[in-house]
C-alpha cells in the first residue's frame, strides 16, 4: 500500500519534465491513428535504461524499429498506470530512436475509459561515467497521422473499438528507427489531460506467445456474391451532404419472392423498399442515448456504431421496424437508403436473404433499371423521390462488392468447398516454416489451439490493391461443413488488408478474439502468398496453476474449463467475454476473484478492480456496472456487491490497506442505498433512468412483472450492510458497524415475514399491494438463503420445494431459465449448510449438459439443458468466466481447503468429497502463502484415505464433519 500513495506522488517514475503530447486539434478525433517519435545519441552503453510511458488508449512502444510493448493497463479517470520497460537491450551507441503508434477510439467502449488523446513517456538513461541521459514528451517530438491506417473504418461493436482496414504501401518506411526524415511531420502539441493521478501498474505486464493455427477447418471458393449491393464510401468520387443522404436504386428479381433483409452500416440509418420502411436502425434521439449518458438534446442518432444496429438473426433489433421477412416483387423494386452523416462512416451494404437456404439470391442493382449497367446508384433529395432524376454516385469501381464491409461480405459469400492446396504448410504441428499461396476468390479456415485474445498477425505478399481478409471469430453457422461466423453477438469480426506488391506484415493493434481463423483472398487478379498466420496470444502471468481431478468426469471438466475459460478472459482486467465487450462488469469480476485465489493464488487483479469500483461509488448515485468504462449505465445489485467482495478479499489476502482504500466507496454506497430505501427500509433502485435491474439475465420478465421492491435486492442489501459493518469494525468505526449490523437485521426480519407466502412454501421475487407476491422463482430464493432471511422452519419449506428430492431439482422454479451467473451463489447457499447431494445434482444437471457440448472448451455465457449437442450454442458468449463460478467450490468445499484467518494464515481442512471415490488436487494459496494439496484414494479395507500437503507453517485445523465414519485423514507438512 506504501508504493501504492508513493507512485501517485512520484508520478510513478515518470519525470517531471514528461508532458502530456497529442497532435493538435486531434485530442477528440473518432478512430485516431497516430505515430510519434523522437531521437537522440548515446555516447556510451547505459547500464541502466529505464522507459516509462502511459496513454489513455492503446499504444504500441518501439525503439530503433523493434517493438518494446503494447499497453496500457486499462485504468478510470483520474487514474493512470504507468508501463515500465528495461530498454537496454533495444538500445545502441550512437543514434537512436523512440516511436510510439497510438489509438485513440473517440468514442464509449464497455472496457475503456472515455477521455481525450493524450500520451506521457520518459526514459532515463544511466552510463558508466554516472552521466544521466534523460528523454521526455514534449514540443522535441514528431507526430503525423498514420496514413496506413485508412478511414473511416468500420465500428467493430459499439462496446468496443473499430476494424481496421491496414494499407502497409503508404507507412512511412522507417519511422522507428533513427536517420528517418521526420521534417515534413508536425510538432507534437503539449496537451491537458484528464488523469491527474499517475500511479505505477498495479499488475505485472501480460505474456505473450505466439500461436498458429493447429488445423484446416475447411478451405473453398467463394461465390458471385450477385445478391450484395451498397457503397463503399471511400471507392466514390461525390461529396455527399454532411447532414444526411438518401441512395437511391432499383433491384431486379427474377421472380416473386418472399426474403429477410440483412444490413450493414454503422450509423443511423433506414431502408426503404418500393417505398416502405423495412429497416431503421438506431433512429435520432432514440432511447440507446441513456447508454451513454448523453442526454437526448445533445444526441441526434447513432454515430460509428454507438447503438444497435443489425445483425442477422439477433435479438438485438433497432427501433422502429422489422427485420423480418419481405417481398420482393418480381422485376424490378425501388430501394432507397437514408444514412445520417455519411461523411463519418465507412458506407453501407446489404442482401436480400433467402429464409431457407441462408444466402442471397440473384438480384440485379441499377439506377436506371438496366441489367447491362449494374452497381449504380442516386443522390437523392429525399427518400420519396423520383430515382434516376438526381445525381449519380460517381465511383471508381465498375463493380463495387469486392470493396463492401468485409465482415459482411464474409457472412454473405456463396461459396463451396474445395481444398486449398499448401494451406496446411502454416499448421503449428508442421512448425509453420513454409507459406502456403492461395488464389484469388479462395479461402482458408483454421481452428486455432484454444480460445485466444491478442494481436493478430499476418504476413503476406500479393498483386497491389488487393484485399486480404482476415476474421477471426469464436462462433460457426454449423458444427460440421458450416462457416466460420464473422457477424456473430452483435460484432463485425473480420479486418482487411490492402497489399503493397511487396512482402507485407500486419499485426493488429486494436486486440482480437477467438478460437478460429479465416482468410479470403479478394480484389486480386493473381495468387497471394501467406508466409505467416496466427495471433499473439496474451495471458496474465501466473505462476502457478491450480489443479483438480476426481472420480467423477463432470467435476474433473468444470475445473479444466473453468481454468481455460479465466485464462482466456484474464488480463488487465477481469472480463466477462474477451471477443465481445472485453469489459469488467462487476458482478463477473467479484465471482473472478474468488477463481482466481485458488486458480491462480494472485490477487492483484482484485485489488485493482476493487480499488477502481470503490472510486466510481459516490454518494448521489449507484457505481456504474462497468468501471473501468466510457459507458454511464448502472446495475443497483452489482453495486450492493461492493463490501461483500471488499471483506471476500481482506479474508483472502489479509490486505487492510484495500478495505482502507475502498471504505468511503462502502460508506458512499451505504448511505445512498439508504436514502433510497421506502417506509419499510427495504432496498430500491430509484428513479434515475439510468439504474436497472439485474439479479441475472433470466430474471428480465420477472422484473418487469413485480417492480419494486425485490427479494433478491434486499438479499442482496443485507449482505451489504453486514459486511460493511465489518470493513468499519476493521477500521476501528465500532459505532457505524453497529447501526449497519441494526440495520441488516431489521430489513432481513422485514423480509422474512413480507415476501413469505405459507401456500407456497416460498419467498416471493416481490411485493404487490396486497404484500407477498404471485412469481415464486429458484433464483430468488437461492438469494433468501445466501443472506439468511429465512426462519430455520421456512429454510426447510424452501429446501423442499427447490429439491423434489436430494438428487432432483424441480426445474419449475426456474421456468425463467437457469443462468451459469446464480449457480455461484446458489452453490455457495447449498454447500455453507452441508447440502452437497443437492449442490452436484445441480452442477451434474446444467454442468453435465453444457462441457459435453462440442463447442465447450470454455464455459458458455448462456446454457439451456435442451439444447441439441450437434448445434452451435445458438447466442452469446462461448468464453465466460461468470458461468463457472462454482469451480471455486471444488477448493473451498469438495477439497475443504478454506482460510480461518485472514490471508491464509490458518486453514480449515473440512472436505466434503461426497460420493467421490478419488481426488488429486493442488492450489497455490493467496498472498503467497505457498501450496495446499489434497489425494483422496479407496482404502482396500473400506473408506477413503485423504491426506492435505501444506508449508510447514501453515496453522491447519481439520474437520471430519462431513466425512464417512470409515474414511481416514492424514495431515503432512513440508
Amino acid at each position: 500500500m506504501t508504493t501504492h500513495r508513493t507512485a501517485s506522488a512520484a508520478r510513478a517514475g515518470l519525470s517531471r519534465g514528461a508532458c502530456w503530447i497529442w497532435k493538435k486539434d486531434r485530442q477528440t478525433a473518432v478512430d485516431c491513428h497516430l505515430l510519434f517519435r523522437r531521437e537522440f545519441v548515446l555516447p556510451s552503453p547505459p547500464e541502466t535504461a529505464v522507459l516509462r510511458i502511459a496513454s489513455h488508449d492503446q499504444y504500441r512502444l518501439f525503439v530503433n524499429g523493434r517493438i518494446v510493448g503494447d499497453g496500457p493497463c486499462r485504468s478510470e479517470i483520474p487514474v493512470a498506470y504507468v508501463d515500465e520497460y528495461d530498454c537496454r537491450r533495444f538500445l545502441r551507441v550512437g543514434k537512436n530512436a523512440i516511436g510510439i503508434l497510438c489509438h485513440s477510439t473517440g468514442l464509449p467502449q464497455h472496457g475503456r475509459n472515455l477521455s481525450d488523446g493524450c500520451v506521457t513517456l520518459s526514459l532515463e538513461c544511466r552510463l558508466r561515467s554516472g552521466t544521466r541521459i534523460l528523454i521526455v514528451t514534449n514540443t522535441d517530438w514528431r507526430v503525423c497521422e498514420a496514413p496506413h491506417y485508412a478511414k473511416p473504418a468500420p465500428r467493430r461493436f459499439f462496446a468496443v473499438g473499430f476494424n481496421e482496414k491496414y494499407v502497409p504501401g503508404r507507412e512511412p518506411s522507417g519511422w522507428t528507427e533513427a536517420g528517418f526524415d521526420d521534417s515534413a511531420w508536425e510538432q507534437a502539441q503539449v496537451v491537458s489531460s484528464q488523469f491527474s493521478r499517475l500511479l505505477s501498474r498495479p499488475i505485472p505486464m501480460l505474456k505473450f506467445s505466439f500461436a498458429k493455427p493447429v488445423a484446416i477447418r475447411q478451405s473453398g471458393v467463394i461465390g458471385k456474391q450477385d445478391g450484395v449491393w451498397g457503397l463503399a464510401f471511400d471507392r466514390c468520387a461525390n461529396r455527399f451532404p454532411d447532414e444526411a443522404a438518401v441512395f437511391g436504386t432499383y433491384l431486379y428479381a427474377a421472380r416473386r419472392q418472399d426474403a429477410c433483409l440483412h444490413f450493414g452500416c454503422d450509423n443511423s440509418s433506414r431502408v426503404r423498399l418500393n417505398g416502405t420502411l423495412i429497416w431503421e436502425q438506431e433512429p435520432p434521439g432514440s432511447r440507446f442515448a441513456f447508454h451513454l449518458g448523453i442526454p437526448p438534446a445533445e444526441r441526434k442518432g447513432m454515430v460509428r456504431g454507438n447503438g444497435h444496429r443489425y445483425e442477422p438473426g439477433s435479438t438485438r433489433l433497432s427501433s422502429g421496424a422489422s427485420a423480418g421477412t419481405v417481398r420482393l416483387r418480381k422485376g424490378w423494386n425501388r430501394l432507397t437508403v437514408w444514412i445520417w452523416r455519411p461523411q463519418e462512416t465507412y458506407g453501407f451494404e446489404g442482401a436480400f436473404v433467402s429464409p431457407s437456404a441462408g444466402v442471397p439470391p440473384p438480384t440485379v442493382c441499377s439506377a436506371t433499371r438496366n441489367k447491362n449497367s449494374p452497381h449504380t446508384w442516386m443522390v437523392m433529395r429525399s427518400e420519396s423521390g423520383i430515382v434516376g432524376k438526381t445525381d449519380v454516385v460517381r465511383t471508381v469501381s465498375s463493380d463495387m462488392r469486392p470493396h463492401l464491409e468485409p465482415s459482411h461480405l464474409w457472412d454473405w459469400d456463396g461459396w463451396r468447398p474445395a481444398p486449398v492446396r499448401s494451406s496446411s504448410s502454416l499448421l503449428a504441428g508442421q512448425g509453420g516454416a513454409n507459406p502456403f499461396v492461395i488464389q484469388p476468390g479462395r479461402f482458408v479456415e483454421y481452428r486455432l489451439p484454444c480460445d485466444c485474445a491478442g494481436f493478430l498477425e499476418v504476413e503476406a505478399q500479393g498483386p497491389s490493391g488487393a484485399y486480404l481478409d482476415v476474421t477471426i471469430s469464436e462462433a460457426q453457422t454449423r458444427l460440421e461443413g458450416g462457416r466460420v461466423r464473422s457477424l456473430y453477438n452483435g460484432l463485425w469480426q473480420t479486418d482487411r488488408i490492402v497489399l503493397s506488391g511487396r512482402r507485407d506484415r500486419w499485426r493488429s493493434l486494436d486486440r482480437r478474439a477467438g478460437r478460429y481463423l479465416g482468410i479470403v483472398v479478394r480484389n486480386s487478379r493473381s495468387p497471394v502468398v501467406v508466409y505467416r498466420l496466427g495471433i499473439h496470444n496474451q495471458r496474465y502471468p501466473a505462476p502457478h496453476q491450480g489443479t483438480f481431478a476426481c472420480s467423477d468426469g463432470i467435476l474433473t471438466r468444470m475445473w479444466e474449463v473453468g481454468a481455460a475459460t479465466v485464462n482466456a478472459a484474464t488480463f488487465d482486467v477481469m472480463e466477462d467475454c474477451p471477443t465481445r465487450e472485453a469489459a469488467q462488469w462487476t458482478g463477473d469480476a467479484y465471482l473472478r476473484t474468488h477463481q482466481i485465489a485458488y486458480l491462480w493464488g494472485d490477487m492483484r487483479l482484485s485489488a485493482k478492480a476493487v480499488r477502481e469500483i470503490a472510486a466510481d461509488q459516490l454518494p448521489d448515485r449507484w457505481s456504474r456496472q462497468m468501471v473501468p468504462g466510457g459507458y454511464q449505465d448502472r446495475i443497483a445489485e452489482y453495486a450492493l456487491l461492493l463490501p461483500v467482495w471488499v471483506i471476500d478479499h481482506y479474508r483472502y489476502t489479509a490486505d487492510l490497506f484495500v478495505v482502507r482504500d475502498a471504505f468511503d466507496g462502502i460508506r458512499n454506497l451505504l448511505f445512498y442505498a439508504s436514502s433510497l430505501a421506502d417506509e419499510r427500509g427495504f432496498a430500491r433502485k430509484g428513479n434515475d433512468p439510468m439504474d436497472c435491474h439485474y439479479i441475472d439475465y433470466t430474471m428480465s420478465p420477472v422484473i418487469r412483472r413485480c417492480g419494486e421492491p425485490l427479494l433478491a435486492m434486499q438479499a442482496l442489501y443485507v449482505m451489504a450492510l453486514e459486511q460493511g459493518a465489518e470493513a468499519a469494525f476493521l477500521l476501528g468505526e465500532k459505532s457505524l458497524a453497529g447501526r449497519w449490523k441494526a440495520m441488516a437485521e431489521g430489513v432481513r426480519q422485514k423480509a422474512r415475514e413480507m415476501f413469505w407466502s405459507e401456500k407456497e412454501g416460498l419467498f416471493s421475487d416481490g411485493l404487490n399491494e396486497a404484500g407477498c407476491g404471485d412469481t415464486f422463482t429458484a433464483v430468488s430464493n437461492y438469494w433468501a438463503l445466501l443472506a439468511r432471511i429465512p426462519s430455520p422452519a421456512q429454510e426447510g419449506r424452501v429446501l423442499r420445494r427447490l429439491y423434489l428430492s436430494p438428487d432432483r431439482e424441480n426445474m419449475e422454479l426456474w421456468r425463467p431459465g437457469e443462468s451459469g451467473y446464480t449457480k455461484f451463489f446458489s452453490s455457495e447457499a447449498l454447500l455453507s449448510r452441508g447440502l452437497w447431494r443437492e449442490t452436484l445434482a445441480s452442477w451434474r444437471g446444467f454442468y453435465g449438459t453444457m462441457l459435453r457440448h462440442p463447442e465447450a472448451q470454455c464455459a458458455f455465457e448462456w446454457w439451456d439443458r435442451s439444447i441439441p449437442l450437434n448445434a452451435p450454442v445458438p447466442r452469446n458468449s462461448l468464453v465466460h468466466p461468470f458461468s463457472i463460478g462454482p469451480m471455486r467450490h471444488l477448493a473451498s468445499h469438495i477439497c475443504g481447503i478454506k482460510s480461518v484467518r485472514a490471508g491464509f494464515r490458518a486453514l480449515l481442512w473440512e472436505p466434503m468429497p461426497a460420493d467421490l471415490l478419488w481426488i488429486r488436487a493442488e492450489f497455490p494459496l493467496p498472498s503467497g502463502a505457498g501450496r495446499a494439496s489434497v489425494r483422496m484414494e479407496r482404502r482396500r479395507s473400506g473408506g477413503r484415505h485423504l491426506v492435505l500437503v501444506v508449508p510447514e507453517k501453515t496453522a491447519v485445523r481439520v474437520s471430519r464433519r462431513y466425512l464417512n465414519e470409515e474414511d481416514t485423514v492424514e495431515l503432512r507438512k513440508k
